[in-house]
């Protein structure tokens, strides 16, 4: 067995005082000056109570930890949740009792799409030419337009291949022609970002439907009796649909219809390096699969019937197609959207969106030990509900990547320094990290880029009660691969939740990798 040669740096956010924020620094400064001043301004014992009440209260504001962060980190997402819910209780009083603690998102528009969650829509454009990664259905290739950001995405249904079936050794030169694929996206200029989501669920087909493959009449038979079988495991069969999307920021001085042919040409390069490392490539989706991805994702549950509800494999195309059986029925099963909309409701520790509730988790931290090609396998392969692992990855400019570890070396040597100085133990991690700086230094110097990276899991269940069950469980199954530091994003899961969406919708650079 191969030695763990894989590392995930975590980037520090504090301060060289003892591991502190910027945040917690400013507070315990108004704290000290506050004590320092009002006896003197106030005088008497007054001026001593006042100014120890504000030393005491800043520093449980900066360094008591609710949800694993700190009071003054949470504070932000308080004020944004009660504002939120203020504005949307103004807005709601001129309508009926019907609606009322509720809010309409219509998921179909002219070349628009409403994302549950996001307070602007995005545009689904066709792409100008013809592309050479071909579509199921024949139609333009589909790009999502954020006029917000100014980025357009591109999104490919992707398959891993005989990834697990590999030994270690070959594990191992996937991994390898997969960081070229990053490497080489890393230094082109017009590529914002890139990432992939992996939603899966259990007894049900999450692909779309594939083309019928043709079938000698002499295999009918066993193609009936592997599709009996196929029947009576369906409850057991867990489905898996994987997206790679990758997002090109334009100039400002190019217009819409270049954007388009600059993401057209970014994704078929995406298309030919994915297929030389590896993973084949099915087909790039339409905007009209990129609308239905939004209800897949919003309302899985209530709209694409994931659980026990058919009653035949029929009702299963894609699971057809992954068994490579002919695909008897080709149309799918018809989407029960609403004629005014899904309904959204928010909550503070989680959001409904039609008949399924959701909860995000974000991913604060990951392994900081060696890892092996299959880390991620629990969490990937193991499904108790449906559930959804995005993960973002935005390519750090190569200077900003010396920047920072000059930084973070002095930050580790001055926490160290400081320790030994007032004799406080230095703890192991201090030291990893000073390791992991070194590691850094060196594969920046023989020209491998870094990338800043965002994981989020967004939980979907049919009530309450078993989502509460369903994140624990999830919870439990990323503590198996090494992530201890999942966090529920509390009153900001409407915010989180088009994150998870393969539409490049992921946070600002300033909250990259920030709670």
């Amino acid at each position: 067995m191969s030695e763990p040669n894989y590392y995930l740096v975590p980037r520090r956010a504090g301060t060289a005082l003892f591991g502190a924020s910027v945040p917690q620094v400013v507070l315990v400064a108004i704290g000290a000056g506050g004590l320092a001043m009002l006896p003197t301004l106030l005088g008497g014992s007054m001026g001593v109570i006042l100014g120890v009440g504000i030393l005491v209260g800043c520093l449980l504001l900066a360094f008591t930890r609710a949800g694993g962060a700190p009071l003054v980190h949470a504070l932000p997402a308080v004020i944004g949740y009660l504002f939120r819910a203020r504005v949307d209780r103004v807005r709601r009083r001129p309508q009926s009792s019907d609606g009322a603690g509720e809010d309409r998102c219509t998921s179909r528009a002219a070349g628009r799409v409403e994302v549950p969650g996001l307070s602007r829509s995005v545009e689904l454009l066709a792409s100008p030419a013809a592309c050479r990664v071909p579509t199921r259905s024949g139609e333009p290739a589909g790009l999502v337009w954020d006029g917000s950001g100014r980025t357009i995405t591109a999104v490919l249904d992707v398959r891993g291949g005989p990834f697990g079936l590999l030994d270690g050794a070959g594990r191992d030169r996937r991994v390898v022609e997969w960081s070229r694929v990053l490497s080489q996206f890393a230094r082109e200029a017009p590529v914002a970002q890139l990432g992939w989501t992996v939603r899966s669920g259990l007894g049900a087909s999450l692909d779309p439907p594939a083309e019928p493959t043709s079938r000698p009449a002499s295999a009918a038979a066993e193609v009936l009796a592997y599709q009996n079988v196929l029947a009576e495991a369906r409850p057991l069969l867990t489905c898996h649909e994987l997206r790679l999307w990758l997002t090109v920021r334009p100039t400002r001085a190019s217009r819409q219809a270049d954007a388009r042919h600059t993401a057209l040409a970014a994704l078929e390069m995406l298309a030919e390096r994915c297929t030389a490392a590896g993973l084949h490539v099915a087909a790039v989706l339409t905007a009209e699969e990129l609308t239905d991805t939004v209800l897949d994702h919003a309302d899985p549950l209530g709209h694409t019937g994931l659980g026990p509800a058919a009653a035949d494999l029929s009702s299963y195309p894609g699971l057809v197609a992954r068994a490579h059986l002919p695909d008897t029925d080709a149309a799918r099963r018809p989407r029960r959207v609403p004629a005014d909309g899904l309904d959204v409701h928010t909550s503070w520790d989680a959001m409904r969106i039609g008949a399924t509730w959701h909860r995000v988790f974000w991913v604060a931290g990951w392994p900081s030990g060696g890892l092996r090609p299959g880390w991620l396998d629990p969490l990937l392969h193991e499904v108790p509900c449906v559930r959804t692992l995005a993960v973002a990855m935005r390519p750090v400019p190569w200077r900003a990547s010396r920047r920072r570890i000059n930084s973070d070396s002095v930050s580790i040597d001055t926490a160290v320094h400081l320790r030994d100085r007032h004799a406080f133990r230095v703890p192991v991690g201090l030291h990893q990290a000073h390791d992991d700086v070194d590691r850094r230094d060196a594969e920046l110097t023989a020209g491998y880029p870094e990338y800043a990276y965002l994981g989020l899991l967004d939980i979907a269940a049919p009530g309450r009660g078993e989502l509460d069950g369903a994140c624990a469980a999830i919870v439990d199954l990323a503590a198996r691969c090494g992530i201890v530091d999942v966090r529920p994003l509390h009153g900001r899961h409407h915010q989180a939740w088009p994150a998870t969406l393969p539409f490049g919708l992921v946070p600002r650079q300033s909250v990259m990798g920030a709670p």
